[in-house]
């Protein structure tokens, strides 16, 4: 097979993971609704289950379903709400940097479990650290001037292996020209717990393709193989949004605090004031955040469409000869193309000294994705 499959899966999943959220920030009504991250969630969790069930129309797909893929999908889901809560606690530049490497680390070290080490160690291990290095350097670019600013859950980061829940949502890519909110001060519990939620990424996502080691030999040879696997993992991803998204509702009802609950109800109720004479028709759902059904469904289900062809992508980069510990972790510079939509086009990077840090961050990037590549082919 060569090594031409997964590069193009490589570059699949780069251009897709990180242009996946582009639908969302595009839409006026979306921005307008500042829709709940745990919703946005569900409308791209249908989006991916909706498209994989319209990849059955292609002969076979159905016949190559395997509860692997299932495995797969139920843990996407819950990594992606722990990168939701990361950002919150630590900030989007810190955050993205750090499930990066996280990424890396853990679906490197699955890679020589699995396939065993590279023939060439060393140097592939240096371009993934190189590639590590440049994403920090981007996710810094990307937050905005004070490195204090605090993100919250519709901030969450773009560029990790599809791992962006909601893009910048309010304080960059959904941002009309308004500065994000005030930062509140972050304590050390906030941290400790950020990290947590960072390594809990990195476990979950770092791992999510290792379901495909055991799904039958077939599923991991070539495009048909990668192709009828990302459509199991789809159908998983959209059942375990069904099952998740009640859950974190409820969690997230049951731990807050009485105070921050009742301004948070406040809040609510003038959003659906605002909602209601505007005719935007803010749905609920048990005391859950405005579900804004009409307005953010539609961008919400079509980001679920290019994040699922991204993981078509992704599948294809753990094949043969780059495999699980090289293949995936290089689907990390989707922040390359994330970066790229917030300079030419939301204009979200913006100052010369940004800007020309975010193009030093892609350059190094680039390089540690060819040393990589290059070694472990």
């Amino acid at each position: 097979m060569g090594a031409a499959v997964p590069l193009l899966g490589v570059a699949l999943a780069v251009v897709f993971w990180g242009s996946f959220v582009v639908p969302m920030k595009m839409s006026r009504a979306v921005r307008e609704a500042q829709l709940a991250t745990v919703w946005f969630q569900a409308y791209v969790g249908l989006g991916v289950l909706a498209s994989s069930i319209c990849f059955m129309v292609v002969p076979g797909v159905a016949e190559g379903f395997t509860p692997w893929g299932l495995v797969s999908g139920f843990m996407w889901v819950p990594g992606n709400f722990l990168a939701m809560s990361a950002v919150e606690l630590l900030g989007l530049a810190t955050a993205q940097a750090t499930w990066a490497a996280a990424i890396v680390v853990v679906s490197f070290f699955w890679g020589v479990v699995l396939d065993g080490a590279p023939a060439r160690l060393a140097p592939v291990a240096a371009g993934l650290v190189v590639l590590v290095i440049g994403v920090v350097i981007i996710a810094q670019a990307s937050e905005g001037d004070s490195a204090a600013d605090k993100g919250d859950a519709r901030g969450a980061a773009e560029g990790a292996a599809g791992y962006r829940p909601l893009a910048d949502a309010a304080d960059a890519g959904m941002d009309d020209g308004t500065p994000p909110a005030a930062a509140s001060p972050r304590s050390r519990g906030d941290a400790r717990l950020g990290f947590a939620c960072v390594a809990g990424v990195g476990a979950l996502a770092g791992s999510i393709f290792v379901p495909l080691h055991f799904a039958p030999a077939n599923l991991r040879d070539g495009f048909d193989g990668a192709f009828h696997f990302a459509f199991s993992q789809g159908i998983g991803i959209g059942l375990a949004t069904f099952f998740w998204v009640p859950v974190i509702l409820l969690a997230q009802q049951s731990c807050r605090l009485p105070e921050a609950q009742q301004q948070q109800q406040q809040q609510q109720q003038q959003q659906q004031q605002q909602q209601q004479q505007q005719g935007a028709g803010a749905s609920r759902f048990f005391g859950a955040p405005p579900m804004h059904l009409r307005a953010c469904i539609a961008p919400g289900m079509l980001s679920g469409l290019l994040w699922n062809c991204g993981n078509i992508g992704g599948t294809m980069a753990t094949l043969e000869p780059l495999g699980q510990g090289v293949g995936y972790p290089m689907s990390q510079a989707a922040m390359l193309v994330s970066g790229a939509w917030g300079v030419f086009y939301f204009k979200e990077i913006t100052g010369a000294r940004r800007v020309r840090k975010f193009w030093a961050g892609a350059a190094i990037t680039f390089a540690g994705m060819c040393v990589a590549g290059v070694f472990a082919a």
